[in-house]
Order: structure tokens, then C-alpha cells, then sequence
């Protein structure tokens, strides 16, 4: 039984891998904007800051 759950687990496991694609140019495009000079390094409590905060939390909702 235990055998049975342990490849179920590692099936899923790999299912949910496989269903999630690491696409390199997209993390590079955001590393990019995100450390980009139009965001003059994101210091705390600046415009620059909230605009970064923005892009990220945008992303994550898409």
C-alpha cells in the first residue's frame, strides 16, 4: 500500500512539473525592467519603488 501511494505522490509530482515551463526570455525580461535604470534602483518609499511593487503584483495576477 505504502508503495502504491509513494508513485501516486511521485507521479503527481512529476505531472505538476512538466505542467509549468520555465521560459528563460520571459525571466529575462523581467529581470530587466526590474533592474532597469527607469527604476533608479527602487529605493524604499519612492515613486520608483511603487512602480516596481505594481509591476510585480500585475504579473502575478496574469
Amino acid at each position: 500500500m505504502k508503495k502504491i501511494i509513494l508513485a501516486s505522490f511521485l507521479l503527481f509530482l512529476c505531472l505538476g512539473a512538466a505542467a509549468q515551463r520555465i521560459d528563460a526570455t520571459r525571466i529575462y525580461n523581467h529581470i530587466e525592467f526590474l533592474s532597469s535604470d527607469e527604476l533608479n534602483g527602487r529605493a524604499t518609499a519612492t515613486d520608483d519603488e511603487v512602480k516596481a511593487a505594481r509591476y510585480i503584483a500585475k504579473k502575478f495576477r496574469q
